[in-house]
Formats: structure tokens, C-alpha cells, sequence
């Protein structure tokens, strides 16, 4: 992927991914937060940019041997584009380096789009919990991948 980098998200760009989610109609992560999370060694949030734009960004958390994917977000002008995939591709490496052995995600039953992209990353539905989400009660759907 040309023009496309990923970096350490830093305290300077907790706005823009905000407004990432914004203009989706999604809020995943508060900015609190996010501040709380940067100042944790277990925490790692990365930036997607292509041109200097930041088009998404994912935040994981790991405990010993295991992770987490806490929120991954891509501007809906750049969905279906492999830039979701490439984001993945880039954190199983980071862990696989780290010698972490597995990593989970949850995901809302109504989130097709999601699933297929996690499913198309190998990732495996282990899980189902029933009215997880508190704002709608919804099913969440946990997935997880050994690296």
C-alpha cells in the first residue's frame, strides 16, 4: 500500500480520531479514555495515515500472553479497500513479536461488515453474550485468532 503509513498514536491526535468516529456515528473510546489508556505500557494505539490523513486507527491491550483489540476504526471513504485488513496484518505482527500467543475482539451482532473482515483475518467466533451492549442490549460477538 503506497502513501500508507502507521504510527504510535500520540496525545496530539486523540481529536482527529475522535472526529474519525464522529462522522460515523460511532463512539468506541472517550477521551478520557484514550488519556488514561497512552499513559499504560499494556496499551498501544496506532494511526493510519495515507498522504499525511489519518484514515483509522486501532487500540489494542495486552495482559501477559493475550490482547485485545479495544476499537478499530477506518473513515468510511477508505472501507473495503484492504486498509482495514492491512491494519490488522500490521498488529498480528507487532503481537506475534511481542510473543503474544492469541488475540480477541468483540464486535455487535449487526456489524456484518466487521465480521466479514475479521472472518477474511482468520479470526474465529468463539463466543456469543447476549445483551452485552448497554445502550441498544444487543448480542456481542466474540472472536479470537492464535497468532
Amino acid at each position: 500500500m503506497n502513501d500508507v503509513t502507521i504510527e504510535i498514536m500520540s496525545e496530539n491526535y486523540i481529536d482527529y480520531v475522535l472526529d474519525l468516529e464522529t462522522r460515523q456515528n460511532i463512539h468506541i473510546l472517550s477521551k478520557e479514555n484514550i488519556l488514561n489508556d497512552l499513559k499504560y505500557d499494556n496499551y498501544y494505539y496506532f494511526i493510519l495515515k495515507l498522504h499525511d490523513s489519518i484514515i483509522g486507527y486501532i487500540a489494542i491491550s495486552i495482559a501477559v500472553d493475550e490482547a485485545d483489540i479495544l476499537a478499530i476504526v477506518i473513515d468510511i471513504n477508505y472501507q473495503n479497500k484492504g486498509y482495514g485488513t492491512y491494519l490488522i496484518n500490521f498488529i498480528k505482527k507487532f503481537l506475534k513479536d511481542k510473543n503474544i500467543k492469541y488475540l480477541f475482539l468483540e464486535v455487535r451482532k449487526t456489524n456484518i461488515k466487521a465480521q466479514k473482515l475479521y472472518e477474511k483475518c482468520n479470526f474465529v467466533l468463539i463466543n456469543k453474550r447476549k445483551n452485552y451492549y448497554a445502550d441498544t442490549h444487543e448480542t456481542a460477538y466474540i472472536y479470537r485468532i492464535e497468532l
